[in-house]
């Protein structure tokens, strides 16, 4: 995030020593499209986040309507990711947003501990969805088209694990629309697409700390783009906008 994991990873040992002050209080949300369950718990144990554009509560998490559906996606700095999504009402389909930290091997991670890049957690957005509304392929051509997939672990600037590509499927139709995409764009780059794309089962998504809710949207809040486009249009891409390369699309 512009620097700031570089300066903050200085107190590493001191964090991996001290364990953080997290609470492992597990929820889980109830959608029937999901085949498993998502568990979450929040990094500064907080009892409960409200969402900064839509002034409704994300955790824990509410009763979602049935047929909704989430993703996970690392593509970059999660400030900028979650920029791309978190003032889509309903009417659009997006039901809600958050960033967290997800993938890692260590128990509690904070921001400044995943800078170390000792907990192997990626830096993600939450985006829950009405399918109906705003299908997957959609989300997932903005995803593919606002960075570049051929880094794993680099967008712009950002460098390290942290900033690792990625997308979490909750389903076996997620699977096969993501790696479909992919697959799709890598033949449009004609270079390799690094992203992984993996199960969300058996992992914890660490919500974030609250001043990383919905960061671009907050008064003072630093104006970075971490996003790096490739210029290239999804083959899928049938209406809307492709970024230039290289340009913050913000």
């Amino acid at each position: 995030m512009g620097g700031l994991c570089s300066k903050e990873s200085k107190d590493n040992n001191k964090l991996q020593a001290n364990g953080d002050d997290n609470k492992n209080n597990l929820i889980h949300i109830n959608m029937s499209n999901s085949d498993f369950k998502l568990q979450e718990t929040q990094a500064e144990g907080k009892s409960s986040l409200t969402h900064f554009c839509n002034k409704k509560q994300f955790f824990p998490a509410p009763e979602y309507p049935a047929d909704a559906e989430q993703i996970i996606i690392g593509m970059g700095c999660f400030w900028c990711s979650e920029n791309l999504w978190m003032k889509k009402k309903e009417s659009d389909g997006i039901l809600s947003s958050s960033v967290g930290y997800f993938g890692g091997k260590t128990a509690d991670p904070t921001y400044r501990a995943i800078c170390s890049g000792f907990s192997d957690h990626v830096d993600v957005t939450k985006l829950v969805y009405n399918p109906t509304v705003l299908p997957l392929d959609k989300i997932l051509i903005d995803f593919w088209v606002y960075h570049d997939p051929t880094k794993a672990n680099q967008q712009g600037n950002d460098r390290g694990r942290q900033y690792h590509t990625c997308i979490y499927y909750f389903s076996d139709k997620q699977k096969e629309i993501c790696e479909a995409s992919k697959e799709a764009y890598a033949k449009a780059l004609g270079k390799e697409v690094k992203t992984d794309i993996l199960p969300a089962k058996d992992q914890i998504y660490y919500v974030g700390e609250e001043s990383h809710q919905q960061y671009d949207a907050k008064p003072g809040s630093r104006k970075y783009c971490g996003l790096a486009p490739t210029g290239v249009k999804h083959p899928w891409r049938t209406t809307g906008y492709t970024p230039d390369a290289g340009a913050c699309p913000l």
